[in-house]
């Protein structure tokens, strides 16, 4: 799994494209998109430091039980945006 990033202009089906395959990568255990959600979902970040990751286990990743939703968060934030709804806003 390699989100690479996108340009500025990508279409909104590119950014919907890489939440998918980050899911699908995510379930299958997949140790970059696992890597992702430690360094950019906000559930695995400190919340006194919002950038600093908590350094979840991959268990702990895995057990969390991600969906979509996170998933498009993750990509969100790859991209340097607050959410999902001001990537696409």
């Amino acid at each position: 799994m390699d989100l690479k990033p996108l340009p500025f202009d990508a279409p909104f089906a590119e950014y919907e494209r890489q939440a998918g395959e980050l899911l699908a990568a995510y379930r299958a255990g997949d140790p970059a998109a696992l890597r992702v959600f430690k360094e950019d979902h906000p559930r695995f970040l400190d919340p006194k430091i919002p950038w600093l990751s908590t350094h979840p286990s991959d268990a702990e990743v895995l057990a969390a039980g991600l969906g979509i939703d996170d998933s498009r968060l993750a990509v969100a934030r790859v991209h340097d945006f607050r959410d999902w709804a001001a990537l696409i806003g």
